[in-house]
């Protein structure tokens, strides 16, 4: 098949191209016009697929539910998002639970399910600090433990990929270590630890933080703490939810203006609850949530956010409309930054000949209107 647009996302600008699809890889890039029989696509932007990294669930499941159907629903639904590929994210919780959870990711991640790709799993708990819980549960926060690691490793048949540590909690750095000998990054999230203690554990192998700005030590001018350390260490990478509830519009410009352009991540950190009413209350991680008015999710009866109920591309739209930040930054952020961070980037994240034909077709504000994954069309707005 060929598709052809006047805006695709090549090198860093929209340029007018036609891409020829051979089964799950772009084969070719050719000149616009170049075949006469092809999908032709007008001005409609042709992006990478994109990739979230952070995210709990939505459309009513939970990865802590275990639940096969579910997550295969969940997993049908992303591409209306234009997420090609994603990391579930299991919040802190009990042994059995956590072990429950990502058995049960493996399982369908082999199973032939339409939708995106599974590309690992992200433990963003249980070893966190308390203090800066947020909406994961205290009696579920623990030390961190390379043998209850090495249990979820087992189990998930090796998917795990990102582990959010309150590295405060890892002053040797030996649970950090022990990550990186078996190929997972460590992102620093859910801490109090100050800006030193954030640079000692990116000697011995931190390469990330978890939702910047978010449940941990603010930037202070004397104190940077690890948000500091997120926006000073340009060869970290750093999440931040874009929502525009979670961090404001100014703050999202501030961090892609610090970032380097290479290691800036926008995910999304969405809940179960995301396409459900406001009104609708549903369990997190053990904990009853409400979702209001404003489109956020709250614990119940108090003003902590527990996560987001946003979409992926509507997150993309907000970066670049709402917050003014550059497209090349923005996109990347979506795209090839994740992949690469996951060590994919030789396949995925980038519109080049070879690479998977993860595609993402929007009009001019980044609304989907068709997805591909793995050259095969997965969502077309009707």
């Amino acid at each position: 098949m060929i598709l052809q647009s006047r805006n695709v996302w090549y090198h860093n600008s929209f340029q007018p191209l036609q891409l020829e699809l051979n089964g799950s890889r772009i084969s070719r890039i050719l000149p616009y016009g170049e075949k006469t029989s092809m999908l032709d696509c007008g001005d409609a932007f042709v992006i990478p697929g994109f990739i979230d990294v952070h995210t709990h669930g939505g459309y009513g499941y939970d990865c802590l539910q275990a639940d096969p159907e579910g997550l295969a629903q969940w997993i049908a639904r992303l591409p209306e998002e234009g997420v090609t590929g994603f990391l579930p994210t299991v919040a802190a919780a009990p042994e059995t639970e956590i072990l429950q959870a990502v058995k049960n990711i493996h399982s369908v991640s082999q199973a032939s399910i339409s939708g995106a790709s599974v590309l690992g799993i992200h433990l963003e708990g249980p070893w966190l600090n308390p203090a800066y819980a947020g909406a994961q549960p205290l009696t579920a926060i623990r030390q961190p433990d390379t043998q209850e690691l090495e249990k979820y490793i087992q189990a998930s048949g090796n998917m795990i990929r990102i582990v959010t540590l309150a590295v405060e909690n890892d002053p040797d750095c030996h649970f950090t270590e022990y990550c990186r000998s078996r190929n997972i990054i460590v992102s620093a999230g859910h801490s109090s630890a100050s800006f030193e203690e954030v640079a000692e554990a990116r000697k011995h192998g931190l390469q990330s933080v978890t939702h910047t700005f978010n449940r941990q030590s603010p930037l202070h001018h004397r104190h940077p703490g690890v948000t500091g350390a997120a926006l000073r260490f340009h060869d970290m990478y750093a999440e931040i939810i874009t929502d525009m509830h979670h961090v404001s519009e100014d703050a999202v410009n501030i961090f892609y203006t610090c970032k380097d352009q290479d290691h800036a991540l926008m995910i999304t950190d969405s809940l179960l609850c995301k396409g459900m009413p406001a009104g609708t209350r549903t369990d997190f991680a053990g904990q009853q949530i409400v979702l209001a008015e404003d489109g956020c999710a709250y614990l119940s009866g108090t003003d902590t956010l527990a996560g987001s109920t946003l979409r992926f591309s509507e997150g993309l739209r907000n970066v670049i409309e709402k917050a003014g930040v550059d497209p090349v930054r923005a996109i990347r952020s979506c795209t090839v930054n994740p992949a690469a961070m996951l060590g994919l980037d030789n396949h995925l994240g980038l519109i080049e000949e070879g690479y998977d034909a993860d595609l993402c077709i929007t009009d001019q504000h980044f609304l989907v209107l068709d997805c591909y994954v793995k050259g095969k069309l997965l969502f077309h707005k009707s």
